[in-house]
């Protein structure tokens, strides 16, 4: 149990990370940056629920979502925070 969840934090940390330094490197394009963080959110899920890793994806996912939320959005600027932003309100209108 404790190795699922510190497992989840560790993997939302490191690819929050690696996110946020590819965000750092292409400020302006919005469309790329919405396509990355939907990849990035797949693809966390899916590695750590159905690899040997074992564990927890949904934490693993609101830890990214916070790392995002924390460190991710100070470097979205005009156009490309207004990208991501619609994008992600209109999947969350579509759910």
């Amino acid at each position: 149990m404790i190795y699922e969840v510190g497992g989840g934090i560790f993997v939302g940390v490191i690819l929050g990370a690696i996110l946020v330094y590819c965000i750092k490197r292409m400020i302006y394009d919005g469309i790329l940056v919405a396509a990355l963080m939907v990849i990035f959110t797949y693809t966390i899920y899916l590695v750590t629920e159905f690899s040997s890793l074992k564990v927890s994806g949904i934490t693993s996912l609101a830890v990214f979502g916070l790392y995002m939320n924390a460190f991710g959005k100070t470097w979205l600027f005009g156009e490309t925070e207004e990208i991501v932003s619609s994008f992600w309100s209109y999947l969350v209108f579509v759910a």
